[in-house]
């Protein structure tokens, strides 16, 4: 333990910024100007110099609290400036106090961004997936290698990023409020500098005590087969969806197969073939939705019917914009180097189809190789306060552990529950309470919060 501090230490050493700089600028959809800065670091691997952004939105107060909140965005490839009004707006009580501090990670927004697979007017399988280009795939294959190989891009890499950023703006501790797969990032920048964090709120964090992909598997079954029961309780759903759980198993019967598709953006025909792979990557996407997923009925019986337009449309709903940010090269290489092995185990039901149609589209993307796929845990000493969604198959139902830990579950929730309203005045509470209370933060608000009901359901289809 000791010999891996002295390392880290020395790594942080030699991947001190070289340079540094900040000025006064603005933002899209934010009013107010800000603090932008960026500081430079080089990359030991490809001798290259980075770049990495940072942006501060002072406090109102004339005199800040000097424990600032550190946001870490998850979703690997957003460009978090692009998402950072809302985040803004969701701590807005938080700023009265606090300065509120993120970084571009790396790899996107302004920080050295990649740009091997840049959003295009694609067609209807690119837009699903944008590595079905196989020279898309190999255009990122061959920048990551000379950005120094995946490596560059594992949660710890990250982590060191905003330790760096800390100690070069001379700040104490922080409070860092993490979601998704930012909350590994989160953990393992804790791991490796325990005296820079004061509290830790982890939003709809991924599983850290089960292989990530194989926990997903069960969720989208367990979503899935949520859809089927509440359908069997609904008259109306019963009715016009008398064989709803045999729906998944036609289609696949009848898969590979090509249909001619109205495209969703440009309006424009186009042929489609749909395999598995694809068509697990559709209901994978709706299913992390509830009220999509609640759609799910009418959409599955047109498919299995050979009527693929309707899910594709629902499953349209949440394609980037064609302006989008999101950075897919960074997605990329973090996904290779930050996953792990996949074991050969059979789940039952269609979770062992989930499993499988998940394994094979990960060794198809990172060609079977993996990074050290790092296990992280939660902290002893400090609070943390995580939120819990049910209802998302990326989010883990996590467990408590010791007394410093609030985990909060919300059984009709998809990823993101901070832009729930009474979310962000949880968190206000949270981390202006220095000592830390458990029963003083009331979250019925959000344990309370129902899953979306299947229906109304008619011949003629239902809009989510």
């Amino acid at each position: 333990m000791i010999k891996q501090r002295i390392a880290a230490f020395f790594f942080l050493l030699i991947c001190l910024p070289l340079h540094a700089f900040a000025e006064k600028c603005r933002i899209s959809d934010y009013p107010h100007e800000i603090e932008c800065g960026t500081f430079e670091i080089k990359n030991i691997i490809s001798g290259k110099v980075d770049h990495i952004a940072w942006r501060r939105v002072e406090a109102r107060a004339r005199y800040p609290l000097p424990d600032p909140v550190i946001w870490i965005p998850g979703g690997m490839g957003i460009d978090a400036t692009d998402r950072a009004p809302a985040v803004i707006n969701m701590l807005s009580r938080l700023k009265n106090s606090r300065d509120l501090i993120w970084i571009d990670i790396i790899g996107s927004g302004s920080s050295s961004p990649l740009g091997c697979a840049k959003p295009t007017k694609s067609r209807i399988a690119e837009k699903i997936d944008i590595f079905s280009n196989a020279q898309v795939l190999q255009n990122c294959y061959e920048e990551i290698a000379e950005r120094g190989g995946m490596q560059q891009f594992s949660y710890q890499q990250f982590a060191l990023h905003y330790e760096q950023l800390r100690q070069h703006l001379k700040l104490g501790k922080v409070n860092v409020i993490a979601d998704g797969v930012g909350s590994n990032i989160a953990l393992a920048w804790h791991s490796a500098a325990p005296q820079a964090i004061r509290s830790m709120v982890l939003d709809s964090p991924p599983p850290l005590d089960e292989n990530p992909t194989v926990q997903r598997a069960k969720s989208y079954a367990r979503v899935l087969d949520t859809i089927n029961k509440s359908c069997q309780i609904d008259t109306d759903c019963q009715k016009y969806h008398p064989q709803i759980a045999l729906y998944l198993k036609n289609i696949l019967s009848k898969l590979p197969q090509e249909t001619t598709l109205t495209h969703p953006h440009t309006g424009l025909k186009e042929k489609l073939k749909i395999n598995q792979d694809l068509f697990a990557l559709i209901l994978m996407n709706i299913l992390r939705s509830p009220a999509r997923a609640a759609a799910l009925p009418n959409v599955l019986r047109a498919a299995s019917e050979g009527d693929w337009q309707p899910i594709i449309g629902l499953g349209a709903l949440s394609w980037a914009k064609l302006n989008t940010k999101f950075n897919h090269g960074l997605w990329l290489a973090s996904l290779c180097e930050n996953g792990r092995a996949h074991p050969d185990i059979h789940l039952e039901n269609s979770a062992d189809w989930f499993y499988k149609m998940q394994k094979n589209k990960m060794h198809a993307l990172c060609d079977g190789k993996w990074g050290k796929g790092t296990q992280y845990a939660l902290p002893e000493t400090i609070p943390v306060l995580i939120f819990s969604p049910l209802a998302d198959p990326f989010a883990a139902d996590m467990p408590a552990a010791g007394k410093n830990v609030k985990v909060i579950r919300i059984p009709g929730a998809s990823s993101g529950v901070l832009s729930l309203g009474c979310a962000r005045d949880i968190v206000y509470r949270f981390v202006a309470d220095r000592h830390f209370q458990q029963e003083t933060l009331d979250d019925a608000c959000l344990t309370n919060l129902p899953l979306p009901v299947v229906g109304p359901i008619n011949r003629f289809g239902r809009t989510p």
